[in-house]
Parts: structure tokens; C-alpha cells; sequence
């Protein structure tokens, strides 16, 4: 084209330029380049299966051999049925996290999607599919398919994929990143064994610990627990074999860190590792459905080893026998299947249902005794008189939990086993029943006769030798004094009438003697005179009494030697005994005199048309308790029997308290008509009562203070003391009292009297060196401190008026 058509044609243009502009006036021209071809549209899935509908899923890592998982044959609806993999090696599959790569595909949605190709759409390059990230492939079992390419993302929720043989490119709805893993072997299955924990009939464990010799414990069940059968035939802790039952049959590999590794002495596996584990189970299949059950049997061997991985000391290395794979796991299921004898062995002598027993045959020292449980309570078997339940319940539960800290072997139990049957023996036999099953413990030698800290024990069921310390069977080698009943009274309370006490007293150098008798219903002071007591101090004591138990019977019958030829104390009780209900059948021809004829039966008792009934109260009982304190102990026994009892201290402190009210002088203020007061100068202080006032009647002329000389009267009023001497009739020239030291008499309205003295003499035998004082109107004669006396002498000078 020459210089003249261009110019012509660029005026040409020119032309329609302007005329396009003056026909659309001043509007602006749209010079925007034509968009990619999009297509907008509602939330929509990408891949139509369903998780149950996927039989196949095949996987494409770049530069990895092709994944092939598929699914096992069985249930399909549930998502966690099992998988295999198939490619690049034959294993079963991890089910979760091969169901998660069929799940996440068949979850993936869209809004957008890209026509390949269309002008300005993203590039397939620029998408991340040439190549992909990866590529999955659904198969269902119907033979149709589906693959998606994997792309990039396009930020935290959202990435690109591609249908395979599609030309559009979607983006999904969240990230893709997370689809596939590594490695293959990522997704083996990471439980080692399947099995029933109740199919498991042997477990075989052996452990190497550095250069010691290995070990190894074989348990197989044994009724509702295990047993040992290596190292030697007994008793498994059931709860620690369990745990290890547990572990193993859910035992899952943490990692798989190699397949087929050509080093393994690198994880600790090469030769003998560190724990080896064997499962032998036999559980019911059939060869087909309608078939009988059989029986299979199936091994499970894993080798544990002592090697942990870099950085993860908390894991260690592991691998099926009949596989090569190496995996970790845990170290605290490895030390759960690891035995450990003291702690797997059942320590106890003896599993026997001891407590179930109902016969006790015990022999100690040459002496036995047999106890026999009726009614839920243990009697003495020959005499069926009752025993100590609480003794005969020690000696039970302490042989239940009688435990060793070490067994015999049996090459050795042939030195051990020469004091089991000697005379002096001590052994025990419990029975279920008369002839029902049973147990027998005997208690031989020291296992080193110097220092006896330990002793064989044998348990005849269990046909085993223990070392049990001394002190868990003392129960078992007590006095058979121990079993005897420690019950020395059992009382019904409101029929406790009369307790008459002596005592012996080193303040008068003799024995003191009183009684307390019911009154209205209580117990008072009723011998030698009608007091007052203080109740606290008898409750006490009666409610000791009524149920008295001793820490033990004493192994002996020799009272001298317990101090009881000279008791301490001796109390007297009086008890009347419940009434009895007499049934007399009713017959006229039947002597009234004549005893009562007995009831046929129950019914016949119950039917009042036959018989009248009549109330009778027997005699009174009673019972003497001599009770004396002996080398720092207290002993008791009733006179009506030969048995000694330890009891407690408190016993003995009771009875020789001060039960009379300690209350000396009982008026009021305002009934006191006079008082006089002889000091020890012998100097007479009388006060008379004069209207509202006071009047010193030896100087009448003397003003009186009234409030002072009330305070007087309330401070006699509060004389108390506590220690009698004698409660009545006490003989006052013996103690200093025929010619008292100081006196005071206080004469009432009503023309009542009433007197104290106070001797001279100061009781040597008293730590606090009181004096003696009485109350002569009475005779009671008692202890008084100096500081008492001082409350009643008089000082003028503080009661003059002023």
C-alpha cells in the first residue's frame, strides 16, 4: 500500500470516528476487554457417590507408586468398615483414614467453575494441574468412576480441581491440601492383633533388660482370673493381667516410620529384642454359615524393643513377627505388658473364701478350740457358749489378707516344711458347711531363727510355701484366751436398782464403803445416809457398768496374781431381771397349784380361747466385780467366776470418785434467823437477824453492814468439798474433830440447825494437806482446804456499817 491510500484511509476512519461522536452526542465510548467465560451457580457437589456406594479408591502421588485401597468384603453402610491396600503392598488398611479420603472427595462443592481454554479463563498451569497435586479415583461396585485432579489452593477455604477428562476447572469449597498424605504406608492399619479378650488361652511374655539372662512368664485363665504356668504354677493378680490383656488386644502403632527396612538393628528389632509377646487365642468361625462352629486357633507374636526415636523418648520401636514393618508406640503400654512378679503375682497365701467360712478350727501352742458361726454369730463349738465376735473377726479377715513378700521354690520346701506338722503347731482350718470345701493355714519356722522377722506359712489349697512377716499373722498366734467372750456385763439400763461400792481409801487407811439405790426412778445416795449425788459422776460410771467389755481375758485364774485376793474396789450390783410371761391353757379340772402346762404349738399360743397369761418377776440378781489395779494395769472378774479381764483404766478412776453432792450447807440468805462463827482463836462471832437488818450480839451497839453480812451467808452457802471421808457416822476424835479448831452453826427460821467444824488436824496423806472437817448433824466428815476456811472467818472492821 503507497503513502496515498494510507492517508486516504486514515481519513476515512477519521470521518467515522467524528461521526460517531456527534450522533451519540456526549456519551463516553466502553473500551473494556471481553471477561473469561464463568459460569455462576448455586452450592453444588462435585463428585455424585456416596461413601457406602465406594468400593475402590486409587491415588497418584507425583513421583510415588500408585495407592490402591479397597474396601474388605462385609458391611458397606457403615464408614468404618474395613480397607485393604493393595498397592504398592498387600496389608490391611487404616479404616479412618482411608474412609477420610472418600469422604473429603465426595464432600467437595463448588460455585465457580472455569471453561478451559475459553478466553482469559485460569489456566490449567496456573490452576495447579499440569501436574496435579495429586489424583484420586472412586470406584463403586457397580464399576463407575470417578477422578479428581488436585490442584492448588486458592487460599484457606477454597482450591482448584478437575474432574479427570473434564475441560472445566472448579473451584471447591475448602482446602485439598490436607486430602492425601505422604506416604502410603501412612495409611496401614495401625492395629496390630484382633482378637476377643475371653478367646485369649495363653500369654507369653519374655523380657531382656540389658545383659541379664532373659526371662519369661507364661499366665493362662484360670476361672474368672489367671494363673501362672512359668515361671511356677500359681495365682495371678487378676487386675494386672487384665491391664496387660487390655493393651494388647488394642495395641495400635502411633507411626509407621519403614516397611521393609534393610537395617533393624538401627530400631532395636534385629535378634532378640528387648520384650517379646505372644498371644495364642482360639475363638469360634465356621467354614460357612450353615456350618457347625470350630474352633481356630491363631498366634500374634510382636517384638517390642528398647530403642525410642529421636526426640520422642516416650515411644519405642515394634513389629509383627510375620511382618516387617516397623512402627512405634507407647511406652506406657509396653510397661503395662511388661510382668513384673512382685506385682503380678497374687501375694496372698490364700484365695479361699475365708470370710464365707462357718467352722474355725484353731490350734496354738498345743491348744485348740473350734468356733462355729450360727445365726450370723460365732459360739465356741463344744460348749455353744458365746465368744469374743470382734477377736474371732480379727483372726478371719487377718487370714483373707494374709499376704507374703516371698514364696519357696520347690527345691527348697522340703527345710522349710519341718515345724508344719509338729505337736505345737499353730494352724487354722476354716469350713464352708460340715462338709463343704476348706482351707488350712499353718504357721511354721522362722525362715532365719536369729533374727525371726519372717516365717513359712503354708496354704494346703494353694500347695505353696509363703515368707510372711511376723506381725501380719500375730491374730493367728494369740492366746486362745483372746476368743473367749470379753463381754463381763450386758444390763438392760432401767433395770439397773442398787450399786453398793467399797473401796479402799489411803486418806482414812481403810476401806470406804456406800451404796447408790434408786429413788424416783434415779440413782442417790442411800448408804449410810440419803444424799444427793453428782449425777454426771454416776451416769458414768452405771452406763460403764451396764455394758462392761475388757480389752481381753487374761490367759490365768490366779487372782493374787492380778491383785484381785486384795481388790481395789468391790461393787455390789443389784439387777432385777425382766419379767416372764406365763401361758396357762385354760382347764378347770387342772390343779391351779400345779406348774403350767406347756403350749402344743405356736398357734395354740396365739390363740387367746385357750390360755390366760400371767406376769411374774423373778428375784432379784447379784453380781460382785472385784476390780484391782496391778503393774500399771486394771483387772476385773465377777466373784461368781474365774475369769480375769483386762479393762480399761477409766473403770477403776470411776469407782473411786466422789459420787455424795459436794454441796456442804443448803439454806437461803433470807431464812437465817442467826449464825454464829468461832474462829481459831476461839473467839465467838454471833450474828442475829434483827428486821431488816443485822445485829452483833456480842456489841449490840455495834452497827452492822447488811449487805456485807449477806455476802457472808452466800459465801457459807457455797461451801463445797471434794473428797468425804466418811459419809455418815464417822468417828470425829479420830480426826481431830472433838475439839474442833473452828465451828460455825447456822440456825433457819423454822428453828432448823445447821453446823460444820473444822479440825486442827492437816491429813498427811492428802498431796494438797487439807483438815479434816465434819458436818456433826450428820456425821459426814470430809476435807477442807485452808483457803475454804478463810471464806468464813469474820472481820469486824469489814462489817461495821460506815
Amino acid at each position: 500500500m503507497n503513502s496515498k491510500t494510507t492517508l486516504f484511509l486514515a481519513v476515512v476512519l477519521l470521518g467515522l470516528v467524528g461521526g460517531l461522536w456527534i450522533a451519540g452526542g456526549d456519551k463516553p465510548v466502553d473500551r473494556t476487554l471481553p471477561q473469561p467465560p464463568t459460569e455462576l451457580l448455586m452450592e453444588k457437589s462435585l463428585v455424585n457417590l456416596s461413601l457406602a456406594q465406594v468400593v475402590k479408591v486409587t491415588c497418584q502421588v507425583p513421583d510415588k507408586p500408585e495407592w490402591i485401597f479397597e474396601r474388605a468384603p462385609g458391611e458397606r453402610t457403615a464408614s468404618s468398615a474395613d480397607w485393604l491396600i493393595t498397592a504398592p503392598f498387600k496389608v490391611e488398611g487404616e479404616p479412618g483414614y482411608i474412609g477420610s479420603i472418600v469422604r473429603k472427595i465426595t464432600s467437595l462443592r463448588y460455585k465457580v467453575s472455569h471453561q478451559v481454554g475459553a478466553a482469559g479463563a485460569v489456566s490449567a498451569e496456573r490452576a495447579g494441574l499440569v501436574p496435579p497435586s495429586g489424583t484420586v479415583t472412586l470406584e463403586d461396585d457397580g464399576g463407575n468412576t470417578v477422578t479428581v485432579e488436585l490442584g492448588k489452593a486458592l487460599g484457606d477455604q477454597s482450591s482448584y480441581v478437575r474432574l479427570g477428562g473434564s475441560d472445566e476447572i472448579y473451584e471447591v469449597l475448602s482446602g485439598t491440601d490436607d486430602i492425601l498424605k505422604g506416604e502410603a504406608l501412612e495409611y496401614r492399619g495401625r492395629q496390630l492383633v484382633k482378637f476377643d479378650r475371653k478367646d485369649l488361652t495363653r500369654l507369653e511374655i519374655t523380657s531382656r533388660q540389658g545383659d541379664a539372662e532373659a526371662s519369661t512368664c507364661v499366665v493362662v485363665p484360670h476361672g474368672d482370673g489367671w494363673q501362672f504356668e512359668v515361671p511356677g504354677q500359681f495365682e495371678a493378680v487378676k487386675a494386672k493381667v487384665d491391664s496387660a490383656v487390655n493393651a494388647l488386644a488394642t495395641l495400635r502403632v502411633s507411626d509407621w516410620v519403614e516397611v521393609d527396612p534393610k537395617n533393624p538393628g538401627m530400631y532395636g528389632l534385629a535378634g532378640e529384642p528387648e520384650l517379646t509377646v505372644r498371644a495364642t487365642v482360639e475363638g469360634d468361625d465356621s467354614v460357612d454359615e450353615s456350618g457347625p462352629p470350630v474352633k481356630v486357633k491363631q498366634e500374634y507374636v510382636l517384638h517390642i524393643s528398647g530403642v525410642s526415636p529421636i526426640g520422642e523418648t516416650n515411644k519405642v520401636y515394634i513389629r509383627a513377627e510375620r511382618d516387617t514393618a516397623v512402627g512405634t508406640i507407647s511406652k506406657s503400654l509396653v510397661s503395662r505388658m511388661t510382668p513384673d512378679l512382685k506385682q503380678w503375682r497374687n501375694m496372698q497365701v490364700t484365695s479361699f473364701e475365708v470370710k464365707a467360712a462357718d467352722h474355725i478350727a484353731l490350734s496354738v501352742a498345743g491348744e485348740q478350740v473350734a468356733f462355729k458361726k450360727t445365726a450370723g454369730a460365732w459360739a465356741d463349738a463344744a460348749t455353744e457358749t458365746a465368744v469374743d465376735q470382734a477377736a474371732v473377726a480379727e483372726l478371719v479377715n487377718q487370714v483373707a489378707e494374709l499376704k507374703a513378700v516371698g514364696f519357696v521354690d520347690k527345691s527348697d520346701q522340703a527345710d522349710a516344711t519341718q515345724e508344719f506338722n509338729g505337736p505345737d503347731a499353730t494352724a487354722v482350718e476354716f469350713k464352708i458347711g460340715e462338709d463343704g470345701q476348706s482351707e488350712r493355714i499353718v504357721i511354721g519356722a522362722f525362715t532365719d531363727p536369729a533374727r525371726k522377722r519372717l516365717a513359712y506359712v503354708q496354704s494346703l489349697n494353694g500347695q505353696q510355701i509363703a515368707k510372711v512377716r511376723v506381725g501380719e499373722f500375730d491374730k493367728l498366734t494369740r492366746s486362745l484366751a483372746a476368743y473367749r467372750d470379753r463381754t463381763i456385763f450386758d444390763f438392760l439400763p432401767a433395770r439397773f436398782e442398787k450399786l453398793a461400792i467399797t473401796r479402799t481409801d489411803d486418806v482414812i487407811d481403810g476401806p470406804f464403803s456406800f451404796a447408790l439405790g434408786k429413788v424416783d426412778n434415779r440413782l442417790q445416795l442411800t448408804e449410810p445416809v440419803s444424799a444427793d449425788v453428782v449425777a454426771n459422776e454416776v451416769n458414768k460410771l452405771t452406763d460403764l457398768l451396764l455394758n462392761l467389755t475388757a480389752i481381753k481375758v487374761v490367759d490365768g485364774s490366779d487372782k493374787a496374781g492380778y491383785g484381785l485376793d486384795t481388790p481395789d474396789a468391790t461393787c455390789v450390783i443389784t439387777y432385777r431381771p425382766p419379767e416372764i410371761t406365763h401361758y396357762i391353757p385354760i382347764d378347770e379340772s387342772k390343779d391351779e397349784a400345779s406348774d403350767p402346762a406347756p403350749m402344743e404349738d405356736e398357734d395354740s399360743k396365739n390363740d387367746p380361747s385357750q390360755f390366760t397369761t400371767e406376769e411374774i418377776q423373778p428375784d432379784d440378781e447379784t453380781y460382785t466385780l472385784l476390780v484391782a489395779e496391778h503393774e500399771g494395769l486394771v483387772y476385773a472378774m465377777r466373784a461368781d467366776a474365774s475369769t480375769i479381764y483386762e479393762v480399761a483404766p477409766n473403770l477403776l478412776d470411776l469407782l473411786r470418785a466422789e459420787f455424795h453432792d459436794p454441796k456442804l450447807l443448803r439454806f437461803e440468805a433470807s431464812q437465817v434467823a442467826e449464825f454464829t462463827i468461832t474462829d481459831s482463836d476461839q473467839l465467838t462471832h454471833q450474828f442475829v437477824r434483827e428486821g431488816s437488818g443485822w445485829k452483833y450480839a456480842p456489841e449490840p451497839d455495834l452497827p452492822m453492814s447488811t449487805p456485807r453480812i449477806q455476802d457472808v451467808l452466800l459465801r457459807l452457802n457455797d461451801l463445797t468439798t471434794d473428797k468425804f471421808v466418811a459419809y455418815a457416822g464417822g468417828e470425829l476424835s479420830r480426826f481431830g474433830l472433838a475439839s474442833p479448831h473452828a465451828s460455825l452453826s447456822i440456825r433457819l427460821e423454822d428453828g432448823s440447825e445447821q453446823r460444820l467444824t473444822v479440825s486442827a488436824q492437816v491429813c498427811e496423806a492428802d498431796p494438797a494437806k487439807r483438815m479434816f472437817a465434819a458436818l456433826p448433824d450428820s456425821g459426814a466428815i470430809f476435807l477442807i482446804s485452808s483457803e475454804t476456811v478463810k471464806r468464813f472467818e469474820v472481820n469486824l472492821a469489814e462489817l461495821e456499817a460506815q
